[in-house]
């Protein structure tokens, strides 16, 4: 199963990119949102990130355990992950519209690979446009929050 979302951002690229990287305000944000997160590679280089993140899904504890697989400066980076029986990859694109406006496509790919997986994703993809919607809300907030950062 994919989601997927893009927004413009009046910001540069570089300004951009060095936002999404910027993975210890993203862990405050995963801390504040109820999800314990550990860093358990990588330090302070970006490119050798990974983590062990646990949470709840419906009531049941999850972990999943992440790594950056791809870090392409200022063009974009990939974060994969495992959980019980389950794929998970984050893509994020940018793309120079301007030397001041930058668009960020962010992608969400679920790969099952157990039954109760397959079952997970099927209910999913029944509320496929909400979670669409809800993606692309968190991410359109993050979007204004780098452009605002920028203006001042």
């Amino acid at each position: 199963m994919q989601l997927g979302t893009q927004h413009d951002i009046a910001a540069p690229i570089d300004a951009v990119f060095a936002a999404c990287t910027d993975f210890s305000a993203l862990e405050r944000q995963a801390l504040r949102r109820g999800i314990e997160v550990e860093r358990t590679q990588g330090g302070n280089d970006p490119a050798k990130a990974a983590w062990r993140l646990k949470f709840a899904v419906k009531g049941k504890p999850r972990t999943l355990d992440a790594r950056v697989e791809r870090f392409d400066k200022p063009n974009g980076l990939t974060v994969a992950g495992q959980t019980e029986g389950m794929d998970v990859a984050l893509a994020v694109e940018l793309i120079a519209l301007s030397r001041v406006q930058t668009r960020m496509v962010l992608s969400v790919v679920l790969k099952p690979r157990s039954m109760t997986a397959r079952m997970m994703v099927q209910t999913m993809k029944l509320a496929k446009c909400n979670l669409n919607g809800r993606l692309s809300r968190r991410v359109g907030d993050f979007a204004r929050d780098i452009a605002r950062r920028h203006q001042a």
